[in-house]
């Protein structure tokens, strides 16, 4: 993997590796779709290399409001069983949990801070539309972050000119090995991408957003 030019000064403190699982069935998808698991792993940078080491996780299931039990799909698709939502919070609780979270992470940066997603279907389609499903003020209003992040694809292809169709082919491009863990499990999945990233930083790689949502989104 070629290294990319300029400078190796990182521009964030952190990056917070997100992944959030949401009910589901096949052949036809649920309607409206919910956040039933909400994980998030914060990298930090550290020394002179710029090493991305972990520094906190936040990790909790929540439980569907609109659609109260999880399909036989949903169940096999990500792991998550009845038995581990059922006792849960609402998202609007779980939620307030995690801003909470990031805001005592945060406190003191010097520098800012990016999510970090495999795609872009959790900050751009999910976490909106449960904002709005949940009655919760758009997630953008006074947190840029949620605006503007950091697609891991979009990253390895930057540094290796190949963009990976899904976390396999993105942990082979980066060199990090096979997927550990069970895919679509949200904190498995969290745990992938970071060992991507770490891969891509210790190639040198300058991590920068690659996406933002345009002021009509």
């Amino acid at each position: 993997m070629a290294k990319e030019g300029g400078s190796s000064k990182q521009k964030f403190d952190s990056l917070f590796v997100l992944d959030f699982e949401a009910t589901c069935d096949h052949p036809r998808q649920t309607s409206p779709m919910e956040v039933i698991e909400l994980p998030c792993i914060r990298l930090r940078f550290s020394g002179p290399g710029g090493r991305l080491e972990e520094a906190a996780r936040f990790h909790r299931y929540v439980r569907p409001v609109v659609h109260p039990r999880l399909t036989p799909f949903c169940t096999e698709l990500t792991g998550i069983t009845q038995e581990m939502v059922d006792g849960e919070d609402v998202f609007e609780r779980v939620y307030g949990d995690f801003l909470e979270w990031l805001s005592s992470e945060t406190e003191g940066f010097r520098l800012p801070f990016s999510f970090v997603t495999c795609g872009d279907w959790d900050l751009k389609t999910m976490l909106p539309g449960q904002c709005r499903l949940s009655g919760l003020e758009p997630p953008g209003e006074g947190r840029p972050h949620f605006r503007r992040w950091v697609n891991v694809k979009r990253s390895c292809h930057s540094a290796t000119g190949h963009f990976p169709r899904d976390m396999s082919a993105l942990l082979s491009s980066v060199g990090a090995g096979d997927f550990v863990g069970r895919q679509h499990s949200g904190i498995d999945d969290c745990e992938n991408i970071a060992r991507a990233a770490r891969a891509l930083a210790e190639n040198g790689f300058v991590f920068d957003c690659n996406f933002q949502m345009s002021s009509r989104e």
